[in-house]
């Protein structure tokens, strides 16, 4: 599935398909029950000390030369395999035809956050979820002393 990053250049299609932690991913990934893969230019940040030339040099990511593209693959039943790649492809389609209001996607990514912490047993904060890493953090400390 093409990802069109020349129409929006600026827009950030990898952290909007990855989503806060991976989750978006994993969700779509599960909805559709097929592997997705992000490949392409932008489809890898270096790590520091690294650049994406050297990255480019190694037989696995020559991928990055190719314009940024999400692979879909479905791995089961042969007379199911259509059905699922349609969908998978729909599912994909909101994420990367146009990107979205900013906020709205900030938004949806804070209460991602907020569920997954809700999910490990971790308490909302006093002001409303915002800072709740610092203030996790924060207890750590206190309980170390």
């Amino acid at each position: 599935v093409a990802v069109p990053t020349e129409k929006f250049p600026n827009f950030n299609f990898v952290g909007r398909l990855l989503g806060p932690r991976g989750n978006t991913l994993r969700d779509l990934q599960a909805r559709s029950g097929c592997k997705m893969i992000i490949r392409g230019q932008g489809s890898i940040k270096p790590r520091p000390g690294e650049s994406l030339e050297q990255l480019a040099l190694l037989p696995k990511n020559a991928h990055l030369s190719e314009p940024l593209h999400v692979i879909v693959e479905y791995t089961g039943i042969a007379e199911h395999a259509d059905k699922t790649l349609r969908y998978a492809r729909e599912l994909l389609a909101e994420y990367v035809q146009t990107p979205v209001d900013d906020r709205r996607e900030k938004l949806a990514a804070r209460q991602q956050i907020r569920e997954e912490d809700a999910a490990r047993g971790h308490p909302p904060h006093r002001n409303g979820g915002r800072d709740d890493r610092f203030h996790r953090e924060r207890e750590r400390e206190r309980e170390r002393e």
